[in-house]
């Protein structure tokens, strides 16, 4: 007999897997990888309060635009005084890379803290000679605005009464029935989660990605059924809305509704408020106090990589995953809408727990995996954009500005692949295990055989157009040389004959066989020299015109010389 729940006045059958049920979720995280625009100029590193307050303050009225962008809670825009709008809402940090990983690894994705720079590293910025990517990290005043905190409480307030704000999901009347079909006794209109940290990551490529680190907060405070994760994932990875709640989770006057990418685009100097919602990459951890059921947990697995809710009848053989797993209690799946690691402590008493699986989440994942899974992320950015600026049809009557944009893209293709290719990330089995799955789910491998075909092909445009551009070259220059040649040999060949003629002429047996006055001599032997002329310089000039002249020898050079690059 199937279990029923009630739920919005209607009786729903409860899900077997609910039934069953997990074990209690000790320790959950969800990185969320929000790609961002990026300009020359740092608009987001040099963000203040100031700023922030200014565009909650713009005008509402008739404009929707600021409306989504509003998403301050009102108690916290209000501490942003006078004295505290100068203070930034980033600050220098770093990803810290585990040592595991190999240097050139770490160097790639470890960031510095010397100081912001005025510029986001570009294709054509001085590489660092520590790492190829700058990082930031939320302020700390920065962090207390998007946990919902105020900035500062008037003296007088008790100290229970200085609770933050609660961030939480507004949940469609569907996503309230399938949750109730999983967690029976559910009927909250709103899920619970929270912002934990931010970081702000610009590579030299051109990319920038905020990842930002949330979790799923226990309805009641009670323990956290995995599904919930599912839910909020699907929610934020996507379309939602967001908004502020009391702190027990009540509903509150004259709250802002807006959507998880508002708060990315106002952190990161983004003008306007609502943007169309783009899918964003996950990568979710998540430790269990036992060993679930492993049918239900590899269905759970699935749903957090692909963002499946219960309304996908998930097959069996479902293509486009991977999964990843050495230990019996640690398993990786990755598909293309994202990744997530579950771990298991069973049979693991409190005190019995390695020191490593009590440490997984914030040293093996965050500093290890998470780090991986970027570079993957990045790889799988770039190539798309790549890809996409190498598909275009060249303009026959703009030949410059085609050679400049293939030449463009040819050097940043070079520039990535002596960057950032690499065979192995560290010197562990897993991780490099888990490396070559991300690369097999994102497609990297033969993306980059397209994009190589591609630029073999830009390359062959660009030889075929600097050998037309070198055989123009040569044939003007060998006009110019063969109309001074022919110059050249006529006057020489006239000047020769006109002597030699004038001498022979002279001679006492020629001038009398020949009858010719002395005025005459001269004369003749310069009409002898003109004839001689004219038919030595037509010579030079017939015998410049053959096929394989300089022209063709030159356009034959550079095909070989190019080739040879």
């Amino acid at each position: 007999m199937t279990d029923t729940t009630q739920f919005d006045g209607r009786t729903i059958p409860v899900s077997p897997i609910a039934v069953s049920s997990f074990p209690a979720v000790v320790e959950h995280a969800c990185y969320l990888i929000f790609p961002v625009p990026v300009g020359e100029q740092l608009l987001s590193t040099r963000l203040t309060l100031g700023d922030l307050a200014d565009t909650h303050a713009l005008p509402e009225a008739g404009n929707k635009a600021t409306a989504a962008a509003r998403w301050l809670a009102a108690e916290a825009l209000t501490t942003i005084s006078d004295e505290r709008r100068p203070r930034p809402v980033w600050e220098p940090g770093s990803l810290e890379p585990g040592d595991d990983l190999y240097p050139h690894v770490q160097r790639l994705l470890g960031g510095e803290k010397s100081g912001v720079p005025e510029v986001l590293p570009t294709a054509q910025s001085v590489p660092s000679q520590k790492s190829h990517t700058s990082v930031w990290r939320l302020s700390e005043s920065g962090r207390k605005l998007v946990q919902g905190q105020r900035l500062a409480y008037p003296p007088e307030t008790p100290k229970e009464d200085r609770l933050p704000r609660r961030l939480c999901i507004r949940l469609s009347k569907s996503a309230r029935t399938r949750i109730a079909a999983r967690v029976p006794g559910f009927d909250a209109d709103v899920l619970g989660v929270a912002i934990l940290d931010m970081h702000l990551i610009a590579l030299r490529t051109g990319h920038a990605f905020v990842v930002a680190e949330m979790e799923v907060a226990a309805p009641g405070g009670d323990g956290l059924d995995p599904y919930l994760i599912v839910e909020a994932l699907h929610a934020l990875s996507r379309i939602n809305e967001t908004t502020w709640r009391s702190a027990e989770g009540g509903s509150l006057d004259q709250v802002p509704v807006f959507d998880l990418g508002a708060i990315v685009r106002g952190l990161t100097g983004q003008s306007g408020g609502a943007k169309r919602a783009d899918r964003v990459f996950s990568a979710t951890y998540v430790q269990f106090a036992e060993a679930p059921d492993p049918a239900a947990l590899d269905r759970l697995l699935t749903q957090l990589a692909r963002h499946y809710t219960d309304d996908y009848d998930i097959r069996d053989d479902l293509p486009g995953t991977k999964t990843v797993s050495h230990f019996r209690n640690v398993q990786h799946r990755f598909a293309l809408e994202g990744c997530v690691t579950a771990v298991d402590l069973e049979g693991l008493g409190p005190e019995a727990v390695p020191i490593f699986l009590k440490n997984y989440r914030q040293v093996t994942y965050r500093r290890h995996y998470l780090p991986i899974v970027l570079l993957a992320y990045h790889e799988l950015c770039f190539l798309l954009h790549a890809t996409n600026d190498s598909s275009f049809w060249p303009e026959p009557g703009d030949e410059a500005r085609n050679l400049q944009r293939m030449q463009a893209i040819r050097e940043r293709v070079t520039g990535f692949t002596l960057c950032f290719r690499f065979s192995y990330v560290s010197r562990i089995g897993m991780h490099n295990d888990v490396n070559r799955a991300l690369r097999e789910v994102l497609g990297l491998d033969w993306m980059l055989a397209e994009l190589d075909r591609d630029s073999a092909q830009i390359d062959a445009y660009l030889s075929q157009a600097a050998a037309r551009k070198a055989a123009e070259h040569a044939r003007r220059q060998d006009r110019r040389f063969r109309w001074a040649s022919v110059i050249g040999i006529f006057g020489l060949s006239w000047l020769t004959t006109f002597t030699i003629a004038k001498e022979i002429l002279e001679l006492r047996p020629v001038h009398d066989w020949l009858h010719l006055s002395q005025d005459l001599a001269p004369l003749a032997a310069t009409a002898i020299g003109l004839v001689i002329a004219v038919v030595a310089a037509a010579v030079t000039a017939m015998t410049g015109r053959h096929p394989h002249g300089l022209a063709e020898h030159a356009q034959h050079e550079t095909v070989i010389h190019a080739a040879h690059q």
